[in-house]
């Protein structure tokens, strides 16, 4: 028998008893599962460059950086320190002596081993260098500042964040630009970090450079697509990359008959590239079925860059390609 058994409690006492605590428990699991879960938004806006840019809240007392948002990496980073090729050596908006929850990370820590190319700086800090596959780096020292995260109920939630701090970028950026967003799936990422309260959902809607609306960014519960003409797909992980991949099924040019592939193949989303690219094993097949359907004659390409180019009479022309992901498919032209 229970050493806290009591005899003279009744059973309907025991069962309101019962009731209550059962009640404060169920409490206990609503704070933890709904309140601890928020769901954010951040407007999204395209620039002619083709890159989509948002403003990242950071610091007490809190300024509003002007940041690229990229897919297609793991790193949240913005320019600390005025330096010859930051920007065209703009001054930084943020700038860490002025916040007083400004702290540098320990080299001794997971965020820092999650970088590849890391060491050990003054007082033990960990220094880093980014690489991005175009040629473009950023280094400086891993920081952590408080996030001013703005909910779908209009509240602002302060979240402690992990960042690198550059005091050099060597690259091209829209004037402007003074740091970048990292989605991908890496410890480091927004996405990463932010997983405690949005369970690792988000969706992202891009428009545009022409358009008239910003898109958007929703990380959790509320992260869906909705409205005329728009269609969604599902984003893969890989387990070897920290990279977001959607399968590609077949094309369609000009809404002729499909071209469908042998297998779905994986395509990397990279909200930081322009330019959609392609294997040889499906562009080749893809451009002859574009030149029979439309009927153009190639010339020599006046840019290294394009291997495809033709003459036409008119000015400009679009070619439109519908391209079927697996459960969606989404149109787009060339």
């Amino acid at each position: 028998m229970s050493p806290l058994y009591n005899p003279s409690i009744t059973p309907s006492k025991l069962l309101e008893k019962a009731v209550l605590d059962s009640h404060t428990r169920v409490n206990l699991f609503k704070d933890f599962t709904h309140n601890n879960r928020k769901d954010f938004i951040s407007e999204v806006t395209p620039n002619k460059a083709g890159s989509y840019l948002t403003k990242l809240p950071l610091g007490s007392p809190k300024v509003e950086v002007l940041a690229s948002i990229s897919t297609g990496s793991s790193l949240v980073w913005v320019q600390c320190k005025a330096c010859e090729k930051c920007f065209g050596k703009e001054e930084p908006i943020y700038k860490p002596t002025r916040s007083s929850t400004y702290k540098e990370v320990s080299f001794h820590t997971s965020f820092c081993r999650a970088l590849r190319h890391h060491e050990i700086g003054a007082q033990g800090v960990c220094d880093y260098s980014y690489l991005y596959v175009d040629g473009t780096h950023t280094s400086g020292v891993l920081s952590r500042d408080n996030f001013h995260m703005k909910s779908t109920a209009d509240e602002e939630l302060t979240i402690p964040m992990v960042f690198g701090c550059s005091n050099l970028i060597i690259g091209r950026y829209a004037r402007g630009v003074q740091g970048m967003i990292g989605l991908g799936s890496g410890e480091l990422s927004l996405i990463f970090q932010l997983k405690n309260y949005i369970q690792n959902i988000f969706s992202y809607c891009l428009p545009p450079s022409t358009a008239k609306t910003s898109g958007k960014l929703v990380p959790g519960q509320e992260a869906k697509i909705s409205g005329n003409e728009v269609v969604s797909t599902a984003l893969r992980l890989d387990d070897e990359s920290t990279l977001y991949f959607v399968q590609l099924d077949g094309v369609t040019v000009e809404n002729k008959e499909r071209n469908t592939l042998p297998s779905p193949i994986d395509i990397v989303i990279d909200s930081g590239t322009t330019m959609t690219f392609l294997h040889s094993s499906i562009y080749d097949d893809l451009v002859k079925h574009i030149k029979d359907v439309i009927g153009i004659n190639p010339v020599d390409s006046p840019l290294e860059e394009f291997s495809t180019c033709a003459t036409n009479n008119n000015p400009l022309i679009l070619t439109f390609l519908i391209l079927h992901f697996i459960s969606e498919v989404v149109q787009t032209s060339v």
